[in-house]
């Protein structure tokens, strides 16, 4: 059997499981252990509070996008969809991704998983790659929050090119 070799990883508005200081336990933020009736009942003000705090204040189109998408999903599949999600470790971190070039875009305004939580991803990847600090790049995006790539398309196009001509 064929077994590559990953080369690269592109991370965008991420953070890895730092300890304790940890953004959200596994299963996402702890309102998705509420029953499913309350959610439905909450969908409304998480909706507007997940807008305000992860779309850029000048993205006023996608702002309303966002607002009328995500208050059209059904929370049973939202609930179910955070309810599985597991934070990767360091420790995993240096198992897989030893020694592999790494690009983490993020933005400046993100209110979801804030730039300090990925600037701290990024020095635990510098642990990890301690042998070539140049394989590791943090890039902040002006004008952008927690949906970054579609905020800021063309720049976060241009640096994922960049890094994949490297």
């Amino acid at each position: 059997a064929l077994q590559r070799q990953i080369e690269g990883f592109i991370f965008l508005g991420s953070t890895i499981r730092l300890g304790d200081s940890k953004p959200y336990p596994d299963g996402g933020h702890p309102i998705f252990q509420l029953p499913l009736f309350l959610l439905k009942c909450l969908q409304s003000s998480m909706t507007k509070d997940f807008v305000e705090r992860g779309v850029e204040k000048s993205h006023q189109e996608l702002r309303q996008a966002c607002l009328n998408s995500s208050n059209a999903n059904d929370m049973y599949m939202v609930q179910a969809f955070y309810r599985q999600t597991k934070w990767i470790t360091a420790n995993e971190f240096r198992q897989a991704l030893q020694n592999v070039k790494l690009l983490a875009l993020h933005g400046v305004a993100d209110g979801i998983i804030t730039i300090e939580w990925g600037q701290a991803m990024v020095n635990q990847l510098m642990e990890v790659n301690e042998t070539n600090h140049n394989n590791v790049k943090f890039v902040p995006i002006e004008k952008a929050s927690h949906l970054v790539m579609v905020e800021q398309p063309d720049e976060v196009a241009q640096h994922v090119q960049q890094f994949l001509n490297e």
